[in-house]
């Protein structure tokens, strides 16, 4: 509840929108919602059977959370060095392999990279979105059709640490 009684929601990181009128101010005590993608929940159930990694020692942390810790390029999360869902060229060389064994996965986005914009094309949502919610178009083969997607920024992450279990960012991307 804002300072007028009503119900207000974060439109960004202090850009809070009042529901009852639509106006918009600058506030710090709104009340600000994460996405939580409902079909991919964050947990072992997501993971399926890893060898590698007993999914007790698993634990998930939103994409922004990752960087804030000092993972991705240097420690600096100064203004304009925090995660950002693209920052500069996308490259073949973005893409690090995890302990997923998804490298069948990894490689179709390496290829999809060498491409210019191929990879943004996927991305509805173009930049970091702070509550967590992305929207993808992919390609379905069995309707032979694109879906648009709602997914979240959670990342399967080693426990007590920010380092991800899966691909490995080059840098502050999230993509």
């Amino acid at each position: 509840i804002g300072t007028c009684g009503k119900l207000w929601l974060c439109v960004g990181s202090k850009l809070c929108c009042c529901l009852s009128c639509g106006c918009f101010r600058r506030m710090s005590c709104c009340i600000c919602f994460k996405f939580d993608d409902g079909e991919f929940p964050p947990g072992a159930e997501s993971l399926g059977a890893m060898e590698s990694v007993d999914t007790k020692d698993v634990e998930w942390k939103r994409g922004g959370e990752i960087f804030e810790a000092g993972r991705g390029g240097d420690a600096d999360t100064s203004e304009g060095q925090q995660a950002k869902l693209f920052a500069g060229k996308i490259e073949p060389n973005d893409i690090g392999q995890g302990q997923l064994g998804d490298c069948w996965l990894l490689t179709a986005f390496v290829c999809l990279a060498e491409s210019p914009g191929a990879i943004q094309s996927v991305f509805l949502t173009n930049e970091f979105n702070p509550r967590g919610r992305y929207v993808i178009k992919l390609f379905n083969g069995y309707t032979q059709s694109h879906e648009e997607l709602e997914i979240d920024d959670y990342v399967p992450v080693s426990k007590g640490t920010c380092e991800p279990l899966c691909a490995k960012p080059h840098g502050r991307e999230l993509w």
